[in-house]
């Protein structure tokens, strides 16, 4: 993506979103909005992250999709951790997996999420 198409993006949906923290003492926060340069960065990294990934030996690929798919099935949330950093970390393993072209469907996805969760 060039730059003109990131900022059209950004002016299209806004740059209001809240996301949502943890400070020090575990009450919640919001935190700053996401600025152009920051969202560039992110986009920059993913592209960097899917060349390398594109780049590995064949062999090197097969080992990281089945990693992925072993943090996948072995996923679980603990209470310390919350649900927000869980849900990210999940994100994360479904982002990879999407990149290795191994995604999950979408209803293993939703029940493998609700399974994962702490007990209330």
């Amino acid at each position: 993506m060039n730059i003109d198409h990131n900022l059209w993006k950004i002016i299209q949906n806004g740059n209001s979103e809240k996301s949502l923290g943890k400070d020090s003492k575990g009450g919640i926060i919001i935190l700053p909005l996401v600025s152009f340069e920051e969202h560039v960065a992110v986009q920059t990294e993913k592209k960097a992250r899917t060349l390398l990934l594109q780049s590995l030996p064949e062999e090197s690929k097969k080992m990281r999709k089945t990693m992925l798919k072993q943090a996948f099935s072995e996923f679980s949330v603990s209470e310390e951790e919350g649900l927000h950093k869980g849900y990210d970390r999940f994100q994360k393993i479904l982002s990879q997996l999407n990149q290795m072209h191994a995604k999950p469907d979408n209803d293993d996805v939703n029940i493998k999420f609700l399974r994962a969760l702490p007990p209330s």
